[in-house]
């Protein structure tokens, strides 16, 4: 850990290794690609329902902060993160119908399974059983956060370290370097939410990180004095390299695609036929039930009709 901080939410490096998806013999780099993979649905869907980019921010965090705290294993990353992003919308007051989360959700996971994205017809079985779903995910998301749903991103603290820097340094502030040079820091912080490093470090950490990033792509001099910037930000050099390793494994994603891709359909396949073999359980219990019932009805009129018989000839005798 870079420093101590007290917050529930801040693990140690043996905390943030250990997390409950090990236990369940889910290795470290499904977990990770995984937890990308629910973080890239949350800002797809962000965006295909109109929200700000510190929604997306949230739902992401409230992701990683579950899956610490619970297993790949046991909760569906899907619905957990249609569950992540509504609760989001409630807490940053950016409200939507759970019928509008859950449908562009269902588009998203069907064009990324299947490529091509499927409407959900909301009023039918299938559209009844993920409202549900995702009903019930974001009561076990709220459980697990003990109902502490507050969050600092650090897009703020790099708008204000980078106005800092930037009168240090006389950079107009309309010079298309420097514009550059922020959106590439901010684009950073978007793709650092792909990672649990929010449950790892201060967003404060993360923000000089990404300057440091970008910093280095846009080639800016930044002031190294005295002391080094980030010192100045109450930041050491620990926290610096931490972003930047995490950065290198979020870009090396790419080589891992096609595995993820595969996996992910592997245990959608699985479940699928889960369902479908319950399902066959399920029709052949109530084909035996039915014929049960018929014969049963056919014994029943067999005897009734035997005991009229025998009245009959008792009766022309």
């Amino acid at each position: 850990m870079v420093r101590v901080v007290r917050n529930p939410f801040y693990l140690s490096d043996e905390q943030a290794t250990a997390t409950p998806s090990r236990h369940d013999n889910i290795t470290e780099t499904q977990e990770f690609i995984q937890r990308a993979y629910g973080c890239e649905m949350i800002q797809e869907c962000g965006i295909l329902l109109k929200l700000s980019q510190v929604v997306m921010a949230t739902g992401q965090v409230f992701f990683h902060r579950f899956y610490h705290r619970c297993s790949l294993a046991k909760y569906n990353h899907v619905w957990m993160a249609a569950a992540s992003l509504f609760l989001a919308c409630k807490v940053e007051e950016q409200l939507r119908r759970l019928r509008e989360v859950v449908s562009v959700v269902y588009y998203c996971f069907t064009k990324r399974e299947t490529g091509i994205g499927k409407l959900l017809d909301i009023y039918g079985a299938q559209g009844y059983e993920w409202k549900m779903e995702v009903v019930k995910a974001e009561r076990f998301l709220l459980k697990e956060l003990g109902f502490h749903t507050g969050v600092e991103h650090p897009h703020k603290f790099i708008l204000v370290y980078l106005n800092t820097l930037r009168s240090h340094s006389g950079i107009e502030a309309q010079d298309p370097q420097w514009k550059s040079f922020l959106q590439r820091s901010w684009n950073y912080a978007n793709d650092m939410l792909r990672t649990d490093l929010c449950c790892r470090v201060p967003p404060e950490y993360i923000a000089c990180g990404c300057i440091h990033l970008a910093a280095k792509d846009c080639e800016i001099p930044l002031p190294q004095e005295r002391v080094q910037w980030w010192q100045v930000f109450e930041v050491n050099a620990e926290g610096i390299q931490l972003v930047e390793n995490t950065a290198k494994r979020i870009y090396q994603m790419e080589k891992l695609a096609g595995q993820y891709v595969d996996w992910t359909r592997r245990e959608t396949l699985m479940r699928i036929e889960q369902q479908r073999d319950r399902k066959d359980g399920h029709r052949d219990q109530d084909k035996k039930r039915r014929n049960n019932e018929e014969n049963l009805t056919q014994s029943y009129y067999h005897h009734s009709s035997k005991r009229r018989s025998s009245s009959k000839k008792t009766y022309d005798r």
